[in-house]
C-alpha cells in the first residue's frame, strides 16, 4: 500500500469495527513483502524441479495481484474489483505456500503470514466496499 493510499483512506466514509489504524497497514505490508521475497528467493535457490517452477509461477502471479490492489481500490475506487483481487491473492498465496513447502519448508513458513493477512484484508476490503460505494 502506498502513501497515496493512506491519504485516500480519508475518503472512506465508514470503516468496519475491525479495521486497523491506517499506519498499521503499510507497516504490515512492508514486513510481508520482505518475508514473501525472502521465501521466493529460497525457492529460487533450490534445485530445479517441477515443484520449484510451479511455486515460482504462483509467486509471480501473487506479485501481480499484490501490485494491482492499490490502484484498483484507491486510484480507480473499484472497491469490489479490489476485493476480488485480494481474495485471488489469498488463494494464490495459499497455493504458493503449499507448493513452496514441497521445495523448502522455511520458504513456506515465510509465506504463511501473508495468507492470513490477505484473508483478513479481503474481509476488510469487502466490508469497506459495502459501506462505501464508489
Amino acid at each position: 500500500m502506498s502513501l497515496i493510499a493512506i491519504k485516500d483512506l480519508s475518503l472512506i466514509r465508514a470503516e468496519p469495527p475491525f479495521a486497523r489504524p491506517a499506519p498499521v497497514i503499510p507497516a504490515v505490508w512492508t514486513v510481508l513483502n520482505v518475508t514473501s521475497a525472502t521465501s521466493a528467493w529460497r525457492v529460487w535457490e533450490a534445485p530445479s524441479s517441477a515443484h520449484r517452477t510451479h511455486a515460482l509461477g504462483l509467486w509471480g502471479a501473487a506479485l501481480a495481484l499484490r501490485t494491482a490492489y492499490t490502484p484498483l481500490a484507491f486510484g480507480h475506487r473499484l472497491r469490489w474489483l479490489a476485493t476480488a483481487d485480494a481474495a485471488a491473492l489469498a488463494l494464490v498465496m495459499a497455493a504458493y505456500t503449499e507448493r513452496a513447502a514441497r521445495v523448502d519448508r522455511a520458504a513456506a513458513a515465510l509465506a504463511a503470514p501473508e495468507v492470513a493477512w490477505t484473508s483478513f484484508a479481503t474481509a476488510l476490503s469487502a466490508d469497506l466496499a459495502g459501506r462505501n460505494p464508489a
